[in-house]
């Protein structure tokens, strides 16, 4: 004898009972350009100490790293200086405006506090920004930082160049092994790209299979 289960009652959907969404401050947005600021600046850092030991200097230099991060974030801060003045633009032309917006940058009255927001946000920034250029403690942070990074993306070559500071990488002995990780150094900008780039380099090095193996090659 078969029973029909019961079907569960779902109560309707209520969106008034939704938790009220938490409203950002600008202290908390501050923080968080930082962290995506410090990200950056470390990343381009560690490609420029990776490429100075595939190069072949005998001696890490951090004070030249320092200055590669001291540019990077004043680079990062006129950056935010400048985004800040385009959305204070922005602001006070929709504070004469009514309506409905017609698109995404279509501001009017209604959006003059979130572009308040924005526009205090990225000027809190810049400013954050400045002032961390001027922190030695800070910067010699994000060098020490990258440089781990750099030897744990190409290993004992960089451990070589860096730790022993004795001779220069030879990059003749090891051509084969090294060219790929020379590639992505001197072209990528962010962990991302390079992840692809690993994965497209092993299906390239992946040995093709011979005729009457009995192996028929994997699709896609």
């Amino acid at each position: 004898m078969w029973f029909r289960r019961k079907r569960r009652k779902m109560a309707k959907f209520d969106a008034s009972k939704l938790p009220a969404p938490r409203r950002i401050t600008r202290e908390r947005a501050v923080d968080e350009g930082v962290l995506l600021a410090e990200y950056a600046t470390r990343m381009e850092t560690k490609n420029q100490v990776i490429i100075g030991a595939l190069r072949g200097d005998r001696d890490f230099d951090a004070e030249r790293y320092a200055e590669v991060v001291r540019e990077n974030l004043a680079k990062l801060a006129e950056e935010a200086s400048e985004q800040a003045q385009r959305i204070r633009a922005a602001r006070l032309a929709a504070k004469s405006t009514s309506g409905l917006a017609s698109g995404h940058h279509d501001y009017r009255r209604s959006d003059v506090q979130n572009l308040l927001l924005r526009e205090e946000t990225y000027s809190g920034l810049a400013q954050r920004l400045t002032e961390l250029r001027e922190n030695r403690e800070y910067v010699d942070g994000v060098v020490e930082a990258a440089k781990k990074a750099a030897w744990d993306e190409v290993g004992n070559v960089v451990v070589s160049t860096l730790a022993a500071q004795n001779e220069p990488v030879d990059l003749g002995e090891n051509y084969d092994e090294e060219r790929h990780a020379r590639m992505q150094l001197l072209q990528l900008e962010d962990l991302q790209e390079l992840a692809t780039e690993r994965r497209h380099h092993s299906v390239e090095r992946a040995p093709a299979p011979t005729e009457g193996s009995g192996h028929e090659p994997a699709l896609g």
